[in-house]
């Protein structure tokens, strides 16, 4: 159910997203993984899709909405674009980060971060840092 007219959902647990429209990921791999709970931005999902659609890949949820309690337990910052649910991390599995970057910034990506093992995206500030 829409939380706000900005296209925001917000789901007690996963299992309720009977409106789910984004074929390539399901509700469960965006929830909370502390509380199950999901807090969705509709951009996100629009720009995961579309990017994955461009790379025609795979792509690993490693990490979507956080509810502010489990993102303080796994480390997560403060402000963290998780905790809004507009932030996924994300594993591809033998693609050029360089192509990642690309896909997503055509598709609304503002974050991205490259990590050792993973690579988060949001749709906040355009903005890009490397801790590979």
């Amino acid at each position: 159910m829409p939380l706000d007219g900005c296209g925001v959902r917000f789901y007690g647990h996963w299992s309720d997203a009977d409106d789910w429209r984004w074929p390539h990921f399901a509700p469960g791999e965006m929830a909370c993984r502390g509380t199950g709970e999901l807090l969705i931005d509709e951009a996100l999902m629009d720009m995961l899709q579309a990017t994955r659609v461009a790379i025609g890949r795979p792509m690993q949820v490693n990490s979507g909405y956080r509810s502010p309690s489990h993102n303080r337990r796994v480390g997560g910052v403060r402000k963290s674009f998780h905790v809004r649910g507009m932030a996924a991390d994300i594993a591809i599995a033998g693609l050029d980060p360089d192509q990642l970057v690309r896909a997503a910034r055509a598709h609304g990506a503002g974050g991205v971060g490259l990590y050792a093992t993973f690579r988060h995206l949001d749709v906040g500030p355009r903005r890009q840092w490397d801790f590979r």
